[in-house]
């Protein structure tokens, strides 16, 4: 020091200089030599801490189903017999086996499996789950226990456990992803008071990676602790993550105080639009995913009300509405048509007024208003006058027993067929085409003649090009008298002797008082759809309806109740329409929502649909074991679905699952339960750690770079 206060000033600046310049070029040397060979490996960290929104019911999974707070926490704590992984059903902590007739599913227990307070997981915990809780009369929650109905549960031995069926079931391995509850701490508790046990709320005790720690109550919200579970039974999942938090909020609006306390956002719908999207709460640090989940938002169609019985009034409501623009102006874009495949396009489907307005008529319900009809062709002043109309509204009395109907042909067309009859006149450059209507050929006979008109493609699909009634008579009473039974107050008559019938003129007179449809009892016809005050887009969705309906003349009455009215009314069936959301399972079972035995209080067939051919097919698919068999089936209910209409499905929502940058490989695929976004979260991670890589030199490296 003494020979650095010799140093003039400019000097000592010199020196300062250069040591500065040597300790920066040594840092920058090193930091490239360790980012040129190195690499980087997942480390364990501390904490990961998720916000959700609603509030903390049970911890206790067998009561917590309808909870998603719940059951997004329930998932890091229990374990299950069988588990879904990419769409398929495996196994998790037993191995199974099949008995040849299909009825018998032997499970065997993984050996050293231990509870969070280390006790041992045995064949008894599972018997004391499914025997003990869930099939137990003082079982409270039905809705998870309803399956077992049949189900005979024996213990074999030490680790195997047998479930024996009435007959096969092809879904039965679904249903055990149901978590297993340890015996040693609920058997003492009845099953009737199971669900006021401590363990339900304070010390929930399971088998997965992580286990329970505590529950903070603070001013606007409660935190749940979880810890990582050191005696985990699968070592060959690191489960990087140490500590799970989990912030409950009751809203939205407070959850947005604290956005910058956690690394998670719960997965929220796609907003309404743009202008509102505030899906990032302004933090730049995070990471938006979207994906789908096997929710879809349907219209569940009463068919026990009195307007909805006739399945021709249902297709109409099927065809009325306009999907694509519908799902637009809620900013959704993943149309859905059926609960069974994604297919293709079909005219069952597609919006179409015009069809709709057929099929209205033919279900008896007729417009309010008189429709003006034009005469008949006067050049023929022949005596044998005949009489034709048609589901178009239009009449005409000719003498002629033969004329051609005419369609404009669509681009690549190959051939047309009418009632299955194919054209053979017609060529595929043709822009015309036109059918010959004649009593002496049976292409038309006397009262109702039915035609549908479709087109062969060059792709080889089918195109409908029109679905048309008409009616022929050889005498005007008898046009009277049908029309009386159709749609007598639809046509305004022009013929003399029809004007003379004053029954006829007294219903004109009255329908013209009326803006919607009535049937032949004077009834209007006025559907009440009900869904939740909460889902804003779903008013928005019950308002576009409203429109669609009224443009063919239809009531639509629309109630957006409180969530406990709503409930109430879903239970009573207190409604023609229910708007409202369902989630499909990975497997294609439709027996919860369409079969007849699930049309009660608290069961999910909310179209209350009691048809003996629905429930012979759902049967069939879940009993049979061969695909092929099975794909035959589900055919044939596609096809009862669509001319039955129980609901019609709307789109399925996009999600937004808001996470840090900070956490890597966190991967979604599209999924059936929200907690299932956890999936692979053994392989989620915070921390990164560099090692050196191996025979590395470190002169070797300098050659290297002045090689260069």
């Amino acid at each position: 020091m003494r020979i650095f206060h010799k140093f003039s000033k400019i000097e000592k600046l010199l020196i300062i200089f250069l040591f500065l310049t040597v300790f920066f070029s040594i840092s920058k040397i090193s930091y490239n030599y360790f980012e040129d060979n190195s690499y980087s490996q997942k480390d364990f960290w501390w904490t990961y801490s998720e916000s959700l929104v609603w509030n903390i019911g049970f911890l206790n999974p067998v009561f917590n189903n309808l909870n998603q707070v719940d059951k997004d926490i329930s998932y890091f704590l229990f374990e299950w017999l069988m588990k879904y992984q990419n769409w398929k059903i495996i196994n998790n902590i037993a191995n199974h086996t099949l008995s040849e007739d299909k009825l018998t599913y032997i499970f065997k227990i993984k050996p050293n499996i231990f509870w969070h307070d280390w006790k041992k997981m045995t064949v008894d915990d599972v018997y004391f789950t499914y025997h003990d809780i869930l099939q137990s009369p003082d079982f409270e929650n039905k809705n998870l226990s309803a399956w077992l109905i049949w189900v005979k549960i024996e213990k074999k031995s030490d680790d195997e456990i047998s479930f024996t069926l009435k007959k096969p079931y092809k879904f039965f391995l679904s249903n055990l992803t149901i978590w297993i509850l340890p015996k040693h701490i609920l058997s003492t508790v009845p099953v009737e008071n199971l669900k006021y046990s401590d363990f339900n709320f304070e010390n929930p005790v399971g088998l997965w990676p992580y286990k329970f720690s505590k529950i903070q109550n603070f001013w606007d919200y409660k935190k749940v602790f979880l810890t990582k579970n050191k005696n985990f039974f699968d070592k060959n999942k690191k489960f990087y993550i140490e500590n799970l938090e989990f912030f409950v909020f009751k809203d939205r609006e407070t959850q947005k105080k604290y956005a910058n306390n956690f690394l998670g956002f719960w997965p929220i719908q796609k907003p309404i639009d743009k202008k509102n999207n505030e899906k990032t709460f302004n933090l730049s640090w995070f990471e938006v995913y979207k994906f789908f989940q096997r929710k879809t938002v349907w219209l569940f169609l009463n068919t026990e009300s009195e307007f909805l019985k006739n399945p021709k009034t249902r297709l109409w409501l099927q065809l009325a509405i306009n999907k694509k623009e519908l799902i637009e102006k809620i900013w959704e874009e993943k149309i859905v048509n059926t609960p069974f495949l994604e297919l293709k396009n079909d005219w069952s489907f597609d919006f179409n007024q015009k069809k709709a307005m057929w099929a209205l008529h033919d279900a008896w319900w007729n417009l309010p208003e008189k429709v003006q009809i034009k005469q008949g062709d006067e050049k023929f002043k022949n005596n044998d006058t005949k009489y034709i109309f048609s589901h178009k509204k239009s009449i005409f009395s000719t003498s002629s027993w033969s004329f051609f109907l005419n369609w404009n042909a669509p681009e690549k067309a190959v051939a047309i067929y009418v009632n299955d009859y194919k054209l053979r006149q017609f060529k595929k450059w043709n822009k015309i085409f036109s059918y010959k209507l004649n009593t002496k050929i049976w292409t038309l006979k006397e009262w109702k003649n039915d035609y549908i008109i479709k087109a062969k493609m060059e792709n080889w699909d089918y195109e409908i090009l029109d679905v048309m009634q008409i009616f022929y008579f050889k005498n005007e009473e008898e046009v009277a008298k049908k029309q009386r039974e159709i749609n007598s107050w639809e046509i305004r008559w022009i013929l003399k002797k029809i004007k003379k019938n004053q029954d006829i003129k007294k219903n004109l007179d009255i329908a013209e008082k009326f803006d919607f449809r009535v049937n032949s009892d004077w009834k209007i016809l006025k559907l009440k759809l009900i869904t939740d005050k909460r889902i804003e887009k779903y008013r928005i969705i019950a308002e576009n309806l409203k429109k669609y309906f009224k443009n063919i003349w239809v009531d639509l009455e629309v109630e957006n109740l409180d969530f406990k009215d709503f409930v109430e009314k879903i239970n009573n069936r207190d409604y023609d329409i229910l708007l409202y959301w369902q989630v499909m399972w990975y497997n294609l079972d439709t027996y919860p929502f369409f079969h007849s035995s699930e049309a009660w209080k608290w069961w999910l067939n909310f179209s209350n649909l009691k048809d003996p051919e629905f429930d012979v097919l759902i049967e069939k698919i879940r009993s049979s074991h061969d695909e092929k068999e099975r794909s035959e089936w589900l055919k044939k209910l596609w096809e009862k679905f669509k001319t039955e209409v129980p609901a019609i499905y709307l789109y399925s929502p996009e999600y937004y699952y808001q996470i840090s940058k900070h956490v890597k490989w966190v991967k979604l695929w599209d999924i059936s339960n929200a907690e299932d976004r956890f999936s692979e979260f053994s392989e989620w991670y915070i921390n990164e750690k560099k090692n050196i890589k191996k025979d590395v030199n470190f002169f070797s490296w300098i050659k290297e770079i002045f090689a260069k």
